[in-house]
């Protein structure tokens, strides 16, 4: 009697690189069919779908999206989504200054999201990464160099992926704001309104404070454009918070990222501080994470492999390994691997 023969077992490591390989070289699948004219709730439905929204968002700054979309869809025009990103990868994670797999998957996720609105809207989507490193070199110590390796391999990514898009409607690119061989300048023009940020600190509780203060210490390269490794914990508290003061005058008198939503675009953030007037994604489909301040990983499910961001507080807590992913080395030199571990209840 002739029995079925039983299913060839297949390993952990061939199935995370069966995902990385999809992940890289194919657009999400079953989203790329003929686009038809969709109704302006099917749009907003997308872009306020819990598969990428990660918290409530304000009545009125969903009223101001709506606006936006609806006239983008009169004049016919991309429907244009700012992703608000540090531009430089955290300097504690092994990484830096590369980009690595939490880029990839960040860039993917933001792929499907366009593809679901390219299927449905003609005229398009308009994806921009916006790197807000004009000020860092001076106020968290990064060299220029750091923030160059990742914008171009950034940039490689990018067009990567739009090679494997044909012809959907979508484009992809880097905006600045800000250009950060001009940092000087522009700490020298924060600098005239860091009394009224200092009064802005004062108010906040203690809790709070310290949230802040360890957030902007952790930003911070201690080993970097110069030498701050060596000062004591005072000094150190007062470049953290001198970094936190002026980040936060740079970002608000930022035309794009001063207002909740904006006139030119939607505004996608990661994790800004339970701000329910903003709208914001997880860095990957199944991390809150911010991408550039963490690792991709792949955790092996029973029924599947999941593309995770690890901070790096968590790399240390789980057992991972290593498997080589080849064809990948023309984007960046540690996409040529990535690590996996089995999942065991890790909380993101």
């Amino acid at each position: 009697m002739l029995t079925k023969p039983s299913a060839i077992p297949v390993s952990s490591a061939d199935r995370v690189l069966a995902a990385a390989r999809e992940l890289l070289l194919d657009v999400p699948s079953g989203l790329t069919t003929a686009r038809s004219p969709a109704p302006l709730d099917d749009i907003l439905a997308i872009l306020l779908s819990t598969r990428y929204r990660r918290s409530s968002l304000a009545p009125a700054s969903q009223q101001k999206i709506r606006a936006y979309v609806e006239r983008q869809m009169t004049d016919r025009l991309p429907i244009r989504c700012y992703v608000m990103v540090g531009g430089y990868k955290q300097a504690r994670l092994s990484s830096a200054p590369h980009i690595d797999w939490a880029e990839v998957f960040n860039v993917r996720h933001m792929l499907r999201l366009a593809c679901e609105l390219a299927a449905r809207y003609e005229s398009g989507v308009e994806l921009v990464w916006r790197f807000h490193t004009s000020i860092l070199s001076q106020i968290n110590n990064y060299s220029l160099s750091d923030f160059e390796v990742y914008a171009q391999e950034f940039d490689r990514l990018l067009a990567h992926y739009a090679q494997c898009l044909g012809d959907i409607p979508i484009t992809m690119r880097i905006e600045y704001a800000g250009n950060p061989r001009e940092g000087e300048s522009y700490v020298g023009q924060l600098e005239p309104q860091l009394e009224q940020y200092e009064r802005w600190f004062d108010g906040l509780g203690e809790h709070e404070q310290a949230q802040l203060i360890a957030k902007s210490w952790r930003n911070i390269k201690w080993e970097g454009r110069e030498q701050w490794a060596g000062l004591n914990e005072h000094e150190k508290y007062d470049k953290a918070k001198r970094a936190l003061l002026l980040d936060k005058a740079f970002l608000d008198n930022d035309p794009i990222t001063s207002t909740p939503t904006c006139e030119t675009g939607i505004t996608i953030y990661s994790r800004a501080g339970g701000a329910h007037d903003r709208l914001q994604y997880g860095g990957c489909s199944a991390s809150s994470v911010q991408f550039w301040a963490g690792e991709g990983v792949f955790e092996v499910r029973t029924e599947r492999v999941v593309p995770v961001i690890m901070p790096y507080s968590s790399n240390t807590r789980i057992v991972r390994e290593q498997i080589a992913i080849p064809d990948t080395t023309s984007i960046a030199p540690t996409l040529t691997h990535v690590f996996w571990y089995q999942d065991t209840g890790y909380t993101k």
